[in-house]
């Protein structure tokens, strides 16, 4: 079984823009509205109760980017690995320097702008002084910040840059991709002994290291493997798709009610909560994987392939923001802060937030992860890399027994992870 047919590259599809949504209404809940434990129960209108349980799956959307990078990254290393298939390693260490780094430098530079302009003009609001949002402009925004962050060493040696907190997942996303290869180095032919012994050494000095310093980059390297182990099952844990899909919908949801946040305070509850999520959405993609079917009507949707060609920008660049456009609304409108939403125009200007982080993240990938493949061929030739096999892009017209030919979304994996 191929590790990608039509299904399965439009389900990703779906899932990565849908995750990334999530993400950003998480965010923008904690940013724009007061917080429901703040306020007595006679304060707390249907509305936010409403959108305060739809932002609080951000976190689930976080460890679904883990899983299905796990599967689309490790997955097809490890395929490689057990197919006997030589590995350029020089290759995949360019492919996931250019994969990353295309998006961050210009994310590092963009949230200076952002950030200096922000606290110039509406620092009066304290939404860059925040100890709710773990803003401390004085700290974050440092050289040191800058460029460790650059060096994707943010949340674990160094402090994120600036308002730009989700970058920290970044960081340990970057570095399971240098570390599982490292780890996969015993059983990677024509590798010398030597090579071998002291790349997997490497790799777990890293793995360990990274841990002590931040655990939950174990935790995310756990959930990273169970998206691996998706990728090399005989056969589906659940044959029905839309059964798979329904019972993470649901389970999903059953664990967003039942579990109260101080139950979430205990690590045996969350971690055991975090993988029960990664299992069920890796079963997903498996039963995707498995699948002889067509993609479906809802699935067929160009619109998904589309914002999921932008969630990786939108991703790295939407808390600052959305830090920005609620500090801007505070000051002008007298309402974007942390605010309690009593008016119809109040979640009007909510929608208009999540309207604009999105089509700001899609100028932004126009001019960043779009040219991935371009980047990737120069830099090709920069390191003396074979070029001779043609740059991967969408198959397109293709059918075989009314299936669509796979695209190849490989190449347009999330970075998160995000």
């Amino acid at each position: 079984m191929s590790l990608m047919n039509s299904a399965l590259s439009r389900f990703l599809d779906a899932a990565r823009w849908i995750s990334a949504l999530m993400v950003v209404l998480d965010h923008l809940n904690n940013v724009m509205i007061v917080h429901l434990r703040q306020l007595a129960p006679g304060q707390r209108s249907t509305g936010m109760y409403l959108f305060g349980f739809l932002s609080g799956f951000g976190h689930p959307a976080v460890i679904v980017f883990f899983t299905l990078s796990g599967f689309l990254v490790g997955g097809k290393l490890v395929r490689q690995v057990r197919s006997g298939t030589e590995i350029d390693l020089k290759r995949y260490l360019v492919d996931r320097v250019a994969r990353i780094h295309l998006v961050l430098i210009p994310t590092l530079l963009l949230v200076v702008i952002l950030d200096v302009v922000g606290a110039r003009w509406f620092g009066a609001t304290h939404a860059y002084n925040n100890a709710h949002l773990d803003i401390h402009l004085a700290e974050h925004l440092t050289p040191m910040a800058f460029f460790g962050t650059l060096f994707n060493l943010q949340n674990i040696f160094v402090p994120f840059l600036g308002t730009d907190g989700p970058l920290g997942t970044l960081a340990n996303e970057f570095w399971y991709y240098l570390t599982f290869p490292l780890l996969l180095m015993p059983w990677i032919k024509g590798v010398p002994a030597w090579v071998k012994t002291f790349g997997f050494s490497l790799g777990l000095t890293l793995l360990v290291g990274f841990t002590i310093r931040l655990p939950w980059h174990g935790i995310g390297f756990a959930l990273w493997m169970v998206g691996v182990a998706a990728s090399t099952t005989a056969k589906p844990l659940v044959r029905n798709r839309m059964w798979a899909v329904a019972i993470f919908c649901l389970v999903t949801v059953g664990l967003r009610l039942a579990l109260r946040e101080s139950m979430l305070a205990k690590p045996v509850i969350s971690i055991s909560n975090d993988l029960f999520i990664a299992l069920l959405f890796a079963a997903c993609i498996d039963s995707f994987r498995h699948s002889t079917q067509a993609p479906g009507k809802f699935l067929s949707s160009n619109l998904h392939m589309k914002i999921a060609g932008f969630s990786y920008s939108m991703y790295a660049v939407h808390f600052s923001l959305l830090v920005l456009l609620c500090a801007g609304e505070q000051s002008l409108l007298g309402f974007g802060l942390e605010g309690l939403p009593t008016r119809w125009w109040h979640w009007a200007l909510l929608v208009a937030n999540v309207v604009v982080t999105f089509m700001f993240a899609n100028l932004f990938a126009m001019a960043t992860e779009r040219d991935t493949a371009v980047v990737r061929q120069k830099l090709y030739r920069l390191c003396r890399i074979e070029t001779a096999q043609p740059a991967l892009r969408p198959a397109t017209g293709l059918a075989v027994e009314g299936i669509q030919a796979p695209r190849v979304v490989l190449e347009r994996e999330v970075a998160l992870q995000a």
